[in-house]
């Protein structure tokens, strides 16, 4: 797509990134309808689907689902779609999917990229260069935040600063959050840290607060705001030549689909 256009509007269904977003859930329902078949043991496949062992298809939007109509196929289909729904709270069920079958209670920011991983759980970790420094922990009670991993400091991210066998011989861990390295208002860390690396000592100890440490996106500006995709768009993605006579092209009466070819001639 050459120039540029300020986004202000969700994504719709005719918008580019809307098959994207569709095929990451779509790839989460995948693998829960199979491990329900897995589970079941005797899941009956529609007969012209037995072969290719088929449960679902998914075209442009559409999701078909395929399968006997007995009792144990049916449930097994409509659990892998109730687990799908979204949970009442802020993390939806792909966000917990992916820290359970992905994360393991490691950081984002320290997951290799496997060979078999999906293509579009590959496409997310390879963002990882662009946004880490833009994605800033505010510290409440330090306890969600990784010390080491995430970007709580402007010296942060910590692995950049201190190495693992010093780490180690402190008595911390990979997985030691903003609070276990805090010990009475006072850095957790030996003293020859500040010898090794003098960055530390331009860090001030956080005060704990009872609160839970809120992410917030630390825009190109510096200044910290709630995310949104419509920020982190803004942020890391090329800006080209803003053209006068776009609202030509994006208006509200507008056919999505011959907008989007006119925009690319």
């Amino acid at each position: 797509m050459h120039g540029y256009f300020k986004g202000k509007r969700d994504l719709r269904q005719s918008d580019p990134m809307s098959p994207y977003l569709f095929m990451l859930v779509m790839e989460v329902l995948s693998l829960m309808l199979q491990r329900k078949v897995v589970q079941l043991g005797d899941f009956k496949y529609h007969p012209k689907c037995e072969q290719s062992k088929i449960i679902n298809l998914c075209f442009a939007g559409d999701l078909f689902l395929f399968s006997q109509t007995d009792t144990d196929s049916m449930e097994a289909i409509t659990d892998a779609l109730n687990e799908l729904k979204i949970v009442n709270h802020k993390e939806s069920l792909w966000v917990k999917w992916i820290h359970t079958y992905h994360l393991h209670n490691k950081s984002f920011w320290n997951v290799p990229i496997k060979p078999d991983s999906s293509w579009s759980w590959r496409k997310i970790l390879q963002t990882r260069e662009v946004i880490h420094k833009l994605v800033f922990h505010s510290i409440g009670n330090g306890q969600n935040t990784h010390a080491w991993f995430d970007v709580w400091n402007d010296a942060c991210p910590l692995t950049s600063v201190v190495s693992w066998r010093d780490i180690n011989g402190a008595g911390f861990n990979a997985y030691s959050s903003v609070a276990d390295i805090i010990t009475n208002d006072q850095w957790g860390w030996q003293i020859f840290w500040y010898q090794k690396n003098p960055i530390l000592l331009q860090m001030d100890v956080p005060s704990l607060q009872p609160a839970p440490d809120v992410i917030k996106w630390k825009g190109v500006d510096s200044c910290l705001q709630n995310f949104s995709v419509a920020n982190a768009y803004e942020d890391i993605h090329p800006k080209g030549i803003k053209f006068i006579w776009f609202r030509v092209v994006w208006f509200s009466q507008r056919i999505p689909r011959h907008a989007f070819i006119v925009w690319l001639l």
